[in-house]
């Protein structure tokens, strides 16, 4: 991924949840009007590895937040 990709995703990152809906669906709106080649299995996977590793960190902060809740609380 080049430096200028990664500090899009950075910045993506930034933005407040409803502001990052409203990004991607503008690039999946985007991207199916081009003739791009098919994703091959490898990048697949690895799209999938990267989307469970980010729902895995999710869930993680969301028992720890509620953890603390439960002991503040």
């Amino acid at each position: 991924m080049s430096i200028a990709t990664q500090n899009i995703l950075d910045l993506f990152n930034q933005l407040p949840e409803i502001e990052k809906h409203e990004f991607a669906s503008e690039i999946i709106k985007w991207t199916a009007k081009r003739d791009f080649p098919p994703l091959t299995d490898e990048e697949l996977v690895q799209a999938a590895d990267a989307l469970f590793i980010e729902l895995d960190k999710s869930e993680a902060r969301d028992a720890d937040s509620k953890s603390r809740r439960s002991l503040v609380g």
